[in-house]
């Protein structure tokens, strides 16, 4: 995930609640598909944290449209993908002196990761 504040994550979980129903998920990949449009429009030379990155409003995008897919899957579902995908973040990712955040580990193809390997990569970062 690109530069993203947590606040932007309380806001795509808090979004869900905005529509009723399953339509909710759409909505809420609509939200993100937003944020990452208005944070390119500022200025990129700062670097710090705020929006969403169009990388990280795709992942969104495809997890929420996989859901909305899938029989049987609501708002509940994706409030927990949503919850457990910033606590993974926030577990990742640190801020040095100037505010700009950086992940612990390398993810070259965060659409391929699953947690096995994450955790497999950070246990092996760690003992080095």
């Amino acid at each position: 995930m690109d530069n993203v504040a947590s606040s932007q994550l309380e806001n795509l979980i808090a979004s869900l609640d905005s529509v009723s129903g399953r339509e909710a998920l759409l909505a809420t990949a609509a939200f993100a598909l937003r944020q990452a449009q208005r944070h390119k429009k500022q200025d990129q030379r700062e670097k710090k944290k705020g929006g969403i990155g169009e990388r990280t409003a795709n992942l969104i995008l495809q997890a929420l449209l996989d859901l909305y897919g899938r029989e049987g899957v609501d708002k509940d579902h994706a409030r927990k993908m949503l919850g457990f995908a910033k606590w993974i973040y926030e577990w990742l990712h640190v801020e040095d002196r100037d505010g700009r955040s950086y992940c612990k580990v390398n993810i070259p193809n965060p659409e391929n990761l699953t947690l096995h390997h994450l955790l497999k990569q950070f246990g092996q970062q760690r003992t080095r």
